[in-house]
């Protein structure tokens, strides 16, 4: 089973990804998006294998220690096919300098 850690954001901003989405079906540009059942977010990890019993705890407390991430997105890109992709060039504001090394740790 694979096994992914995301981030999603506030409700405002939930909603104005919504309203892109909608806008890009309500244009004929895609409408995967709109249709999916997914949520907003930023996949910071993914994993085929987890020792999922271990690593709970350990993002308990990770998120209990850490503030939520400031984050800003200074460019972005969307490329429709079939399953669309998006890409976002996004500057961190945050004091948050360790999700990475934590993500690394975490499967070491």
């Amino acid at each position: 089973m694979a096994y992914a850690i995301v981030g999603y954001f506030d409700p405002e901003t939930d909603a104005f990804i919504r309203s892109i989405w909608k806008d890009l079906a309500d244009n004929g540009i895609c409408d995967y998006l709109f249709r999916s059942e997914n949520n907003p977010h930023i996949k910071f990890a993914m994993y085929t294998t987890l020792a999922l019993g271990e690593v709970k705890p350990l993002l308990a407390q990770f998120t209990k220690n850490h503030s939520r991430l400031k984050l800003h997105f200074k460019n972005y890109g969307f490329y429709p096919n079939e399953k669309p992709i998006v890409f976002l060039d996004i500057n961190n504001h945050s004091d948050e300098k360790i999700i990475a090394p934590y993500l690394t740790y975490l499967v070491n």
